[in-house]
């Protein structure tokens, strides 16, 4: 219930912007909310959201070139969920594109670090990997802590893809190191997993199960549902790996 009134909470903040035509500030309320619409699956409603958002707004003076921006990066992100890389590569570029016009590093950082996910989910793993270093050198400028640790995480899923399990695990303890400072309970969730998932690659099956019960323990204290059912799923994997089939079957 508490979940439903946060919902209903958002969408009825986003309308209300969108009939006084606040329409930058409907983006920041779409930008606060489109994580969390997109871990429970609210793909579509999102996408239904954006639609009286476009780039004609912009040219009217009534929505800022910044705002359009994270609009594309929005929207580029449930397009990239649901599988329609090309659709999000469109997306990510037009917000490349205003980055660049804007000579706004931030915007041009994040859509080359998307651009490189996208080219990871293609298979391109060596263009990823360009994209995503042309990216962590302007977050490292810029000091974004919690962009140079997430792209610390896609350099590590590239390592982990070519097997090179030490260098992998050398990114992810960096990315964990910086999640913890600026306190990215969030992040370091999804860093335990990757870190767990290196330890099952090098057969190290009880640290993983450790590492993924960190992961549910985070998960449970941000009552992230999908999170949780996740680390369940890895924790029993785990435990199968070691023969505690019980204990496996409990997880399940």
């Amino acid at each position: 219930r508490e979940l439903a009134n946060w919902f209903k909470t958002a969408l009825t903040s986003y309308t209300d912007l969108l009939r006084e035509a606040k329409y930058d500030g409907a983006v920041d309320a779409l930008e606060e909310v489109s994580e969390a619409f997109l871990n429970y699956g609210l793909d579509n409603l999102l996408l239904r959201m954006v639609r009286p958002l476009n780039k004609k707004l912009v040219s009217t003076g009534v929505m800022s070139l910044e705002k359009w921006a994270w609009l594309c990066n929005i929207v580029g992100l449930t397009h990239s969920h649901h599988d329609e890389i090309a659709i999000a590569r469109r997306k990510f570029l037009k917000m490349k594109e205003a980055g660049n016009k804007l000579e706004d590093k931030r915007i041009v950082s994040t859509a080359l670090q998307n651009l490189g996910i996208c080219s990871f989910q293609l298979g391109k793993t060596q263009e990823a990997r360009n994209l995503y270093q042309g990216a962590l050198l302007l977050k490292k400028q810029i000091g974004d802590k919690l962009g140079v640790s997430q792209l610390y995480g896609n350099l590590a899923n590239i390592h982990i893809e070519n097997g090179e399990l030490n260098e992998a695990h050398r990114l992810v303890n960096a990315s964990i190191r910086i999640k913890k400072s600026i306190k990215d309970e969030r992040g370091l969730t999804a860093s335990f997993t990757t870190l767990g998932i290196i330890n099952t690659k090098k057969a190290k099956f009880a640290d993983a199960e450790k590492i993924f019960r960190l992961a549910l323990m985070l998960s449970k204290r941000m009552s992230d549902s999908p999170g949780i059912a996740k680390s369940f799923i890895n924790i029993a994997s785990t435990c199968s790996d070691q023969d505690k089939f019980r204990e496996a079957i409990r997880n399940y």
